[in-house]
């Protein structure tokens, strides 16, 4: 068990990915 790792660090890529692809996706709506 002290090998697994929670995917905190993958969470935030996909957190900040989520973002950005909004900030694009409302640019263009706009």
């Amino acid at each position: 068990m002290s090998k697994y790792k929670p995917p905190f660090h993958m969470t935030d890529k996909i957190t900040n990915l989520v973002a950005e692809i909004s900030e694009q996706v409302g640019r263009v709506t706009v």
